[in-house]
């Protein structure tokens, strides 16, 4: 937790588990690699080490919800720097001195350029081409009136760029992590928990 296990360790502890679980007798492909929110950021990462280092076979998919994929937009000249996201009735804080505090949080004693990594901000510019080359089969959902809009349509775009079988359930008016929100109109949180058992579903099958 932040901030005394700054980045890397977030993702080395996940990977760890994954790995285990492959190498225990866990079939890869019928591993869901789970995240909302920051768990998203970290999710993505998982996936991108599996993809890099082939030491194990590739899980059988990413589940995003509101995913945190560009930490480098919050400060992207300098830490002092600040640019607004949208949609500013949207709970989460965006204050500079709170992202600041998360940005440190998260680099440690890092240098800021850490920032840039793929492997913190994949959705930066969207990447390299190539970024998210034989990325596993990804639902992704968000709302449209969250605070991390921009950049996780940067990353569906990157994503679908790059040919990754992604599925995409974005719910108007909805603030980030929708999910979370238990007072928020359950007809509208039932719909997205039948999209993603639908997709679920659907991993079933290919999974055999």
């Amino acid at each position: 937790m932040l901030p005394d296990s700054p980045f890397p360790a977030a993702v080395q502890d996940a990977v760890a588990v994954y790995v285990h679980l492959v190498r225990s007798g866990v079939p890869a492909n019928k591993i869901v690699v789970i995240g909302d929110s920051a768990g998203g950021n970290i999710a993505l990462a998982v996936a991108r080490w599996v993809r890099d280092h082939r030491q194990v076979p590739a899980p059988g998919g990413l589940l995003l919800l509101s995913p945190w994929c560009d930490p480098s937009r919050c400060f992207p000249d300098c830490l002092h720097s600040y640019v607004p996201r949208p949609n500013p009735e949207d709970y989460l804080a965006d204050a500079p001195a709170a992202r600041r505090l998360l940005v440190t949080s998260l680099l440690g004693n890092k240098p800021h350029e850490y920032l840039s990594s793929p492997y913190l901000s994949p959705a930066s510019s969207f990447g390299p081409h190539g970024s998210f080359d034989e990325f596993p089969p990804t639902f992704i959902h968000y709302g449209d009136a969250e605070r991390l809009i921009d950049e996780i349509e940067a990353l569906v775009c990157g994503m679908k760029r790059d040919r990754v079988d992604v599925d995409v359930e974005k719910t108007p008016d909805a603030v980030h992590d929708v999910l979370m929100v238990r007072f928020w109109n359950e007809n509208v949180r039932t719909h997205i928990y039948r999209r993603i058992c639908g997709w679920l579903d659907g991993g079933v099958k290919r999974a055999g």
